[in-house]
């Protein structure tokens, strides 16, 4: 079949015992530490809110490995559809090609099937990982610390806004205390480049 050569995760989901999950969920986790997280801290804090940090990471990581499993998956059923579906045509043309029917069949049930068995479980657990994190972070940002934490933030970031606005203020006022023919080069050219006298 196509999907030997062209899916990792099809190949992956073959290996035995729990070797497809461990391996899934191990990629899934690499991808929260090292590209979640980091964007997940632009929103909260590195000190007081890493935990919120992580369980983010969590959500976005699980929710997007979730889906492109589901996806593949996805590929894998209408592969599955056109192998029973060309075993029924041939079975319907005549009893000369049951054997071709029956090793499609046997391919389905013995490779097709296990494997669309399997990640659906995997869709399930990382969709519920990333459901459980998101309550959790729900409740974390519900507690007082993290309300006072957010009152913090936004008074930071009034006072930077205030602060720039009073600078701007500023020069704005210096710019129209200074006479008219500061505007000229050759005044400028006299007094070194800039017009501060008589302010």
């Amino acid at each position: 079949m196509e999907l030997r050569s062209s899916s990792v995760l099809y190949a992956w989901s073959g290996l035995p015992g729990r070797d497809f999950e461990v391996r899934y969920f191990t990629l899934v986790c690499l991808a929260a530490i090292f590209v979640g997280l980091p964007l997940a801290l632009f929103k909260f804090p590195l000190g007081s809110a890493f935990l919120q940090a992580f369980l983010a990471a969590i959500i976005g990581t699980a929710a997007l490995a979730s889906a492109a499993l589901a996806w593949e998956r996805s590929r894998w059923e209408s592969v599955g559809e056109a192998l029973l579906g060309s075993s029924s045509s041939s079975s319907s043309r005549g009893s000369s090609e049951s054997d071709d029917e029956e090793g499609t069949r046997l391919i389905y049930n013995s490779e097709l099937q296990p494997r669309l068995e399997r990640s659906r479980l995997v869709v399930l657990s990382a969709a519920g990982a990333a459901a459980v994190s998101a309550v959790l972070l729900v409740a974390l940002e519900a507690t007082p610390g993290a309300q006072q934490r957010r009152a913090d933030e936004a008074a930071e970031l009034t006072a930077a806004a205030e602060a720039e606005a009073a600078k701007e203020a500023r020069a704005k006022q210096r710019k129209s205390n200074q006479p008219d023919y500061c505007g000229s080069r050759y005044y400028k050219a006299i007094a070194g480049g800039t017009c501060d006298w008589g302010i």
